[in-house]
């Protein structure tokens, strides 16, 4: 029983959730706290790097991913992971009484890692989006994604326990990193990197078939080529060359649905850089942020079991996928927006404090609770985006799983594009905290009002369809 359930897409699902938690709760870490970590420039050009990496880089993700197959291709994206560890490690090894010319060279490699993961996280990322997609029987995708959400962003909640309980300790307190916290990186990476052998193809997945997955009302909303017959994510690009490949994922940029779908996917990594590194590395000392970036993961789990929850308990379909698609946009928005709200209220707070250079460690009462809410808030609000995005494109390209690939390469490519741009403007040096709030917030807003439209549009087409067969 044990072992048919862990074949089961359920199992599977967990499995991959539990390969990106032992990788993530590395990477977040990391990530969280780069300014902390490199320093401010080093590690706002470092980030910049990889998410412009990663941004090209998925441009032929998924002509890799649909010729390797999922799990070599994810095998492949998380070794780039370890690059950048490997790089760190040298980087905290030998920089201490460096030149500063051999300094600057060991910043290039620092760079260069992150250069390389850009790579690795576009064909990881890529992958895992069409297997948990192909995992699913049509009606289950939301309940899937909620599943691999949780236990993916546990790993930033255990990282960022981690973390505050690293900087806390008294040896640590110069906030800088070490080789010993890199090792436990490279550790916890390669334990996921390895663990992908156990992953399954979907054909050999138990599973139900679900009308969904057939459903040709859902179809009529795609492309000629999204309608073809269900394919599994193995090694089955051979119908297929590299610039078929190729050409196909550059023909999303020319559909209508992707272009009003792209500033709310480029929201979704435009944003962190913002809520994460500028305000919370301006608003909280390495302890209390890697408790407060505990407190923003755990929203984004809670979040994203009440979007999957919310998401299968529609058809997919006509009103069904519009009255979901409505409520789950106008609750990011308005989470969203009381977040940024409630950040506002921090810029100015933070302005006041650090002209009487007082510290951020003073923030207590009421302000800490304001703080502490705006991150709750912003957790939640993401994690709704992020799981409307992936069921959007499970149901409107349902049994192809090529197309999928391509689909979630685009989504990676813009969202990547969006994390790259917001590391480039983090340091305040570069653009004012204020500025970006507002860069954020616009983004924000914009992409939520033309998701909805979207939303209106299919329900629109999907009326006009049924009227033509009647």
């Amino acid at each position: 029983m044990i072992f048919e359930g862990w074949r089961s897409s359920m199992g599977q699902t967990v499995l991959m959730g539990c390969l990106f938690f032992f990788v993530f709760m590395a990477y977040f870490m990391i990530q969280g706290f780069s300014a902390t970590l490199y320093g401010p420039q080093l590690g706002a050009d470092m980030e910049a790097t990889l998410y412009l990496s990663f941004t090209f880089s998925c441009f032929v993700a998924p002509s890799v991913v649909n010729k390797l197959g999922c799990r070599l291709s994810m095998f492949l994206g998380i070794l780039g992971y370890v690059t950048l560890v490997g790089a760190s490690l040298l980087y905290f090894a030998f920089n201490d009484g460096a030149s500063s010319n051999e300094s600057s060279k060991m910043q290039g490699i620092i760079i260069a890692g992150g250069a390389i993961l850009g790579l690795g996280a576009a064909l990881l990322w890529t992958a895992q989006g069409r297997l948990i997609l192909e995992y699913s029987d049509g009606a289950d995708a939301g309940r899937l994604w909620a599943i691999f959400w949780g236990i993916f962003n546990l790993s930033a909640v255990a990282g960022g326990i981690l973390t505050a309980t690293y900087f806390q300790a008294p040896g640590n307190r110069g906030n800088k990193g070490s080789v010993g916290l890199y090792a436990i990186f490279l550790i916890l990476i390669l334990i996921g990197a390895f663990g992908t052998s156990l992953l399954r193809s979907p054909s050999s997945v138990a599973r139900r078939r679900s009308e969904a997955a057939s459903d040709e009302e859902s179809r009529d909303l795609l492309p000629e080529e999204g309608k073809s017959g269900s394919t599994v994510c193995q090694d089955d690009g051979a119908a297929y060359g590299w610039a078929q490949e190729t050409r196909a994922t550059l023909k999303l940029f020319t559909e209508n649905r992707y272009l009003l779908l792209a500033p709310i996917y480029f929201y979704t990594g435009f944003n962190q850089p913002y809520q994460i590194v500028v305000m919370g590395h301006r608003s909280f000392t390495p302890v209390v942020l890697g408790l407060e970036l505990a407190l923003f993961y755990a929203s984004e789990i809670v979040g994203g079991i009440f979007a999957g929850w919310l998401l299968d308990t529609s058809s997919g379909k006509g009103n069904g996928r519009k009255r979901v698609g409505i409520f789950c946009l106008s609750v990011f928005g308005l989470l969203m927006m009381a977040g940024y709200g409630l950040a506002l209220l921090q810029e100015w707070r933070l302005d006041s404090m650090y002209s009487r250079e007082t510290l951020p460690s003073e923030l207590q009462g009421r302000a800490l609770a304001a703080a502490s809410l705006m991150m709750m808030f912003w957790g939640f609000s993401d994690s709704q985006i992020q799981a409307y995005a992936m069921w959007d494109i499970g149901v409107s390209h349902a049994g192809d799983g090529r197309t999928q690939a391509r689909a979630v390469g685009f989504y990676k490519m813009v969202q990547s594009a969006g994390w790259s741009l917001g590391f480039a403007l983090s340091p305040i040096a570069r653009c004012s905290s204020m500025c970006q709030w507002a860069a954020t917030c616009g983004v924000g807003v914009v992409g939520a009002l033309l998701g909805a439209a979207l939303v209106i549009s299919d329900s629109d087409t999907a009326k006009n369809n049924r009227k033509l067969y009647d």
